[in-house]
């Protein structure tokens, strides 16, 4: 929200923040993997992903 003529709120920051945060949790979720491969000199390597928290 980018309304010049509403004057700052701190609680209504923290709400919006929030919520976007919570928004990109959701859909982070998707993006998640169990392996990739990484290119190395000699090859490719598959190492396993875990997820943290």
């Amino acid at each position: 929200m980018d309304d010049s003529s509403t004057e700052y709120d701190v609680e209504a920051h923290h709400e919006r923040h929030a919520a976007a945060i919570d928004g990109w949790r959701e859909d982070v979720r998707g993006c998640f993997v169990d392996s990739v491969a990484l290119t190395t000199e000699t090859g490719p390597h598959r190492v396993r992903v875990s997820v943290l928290g």
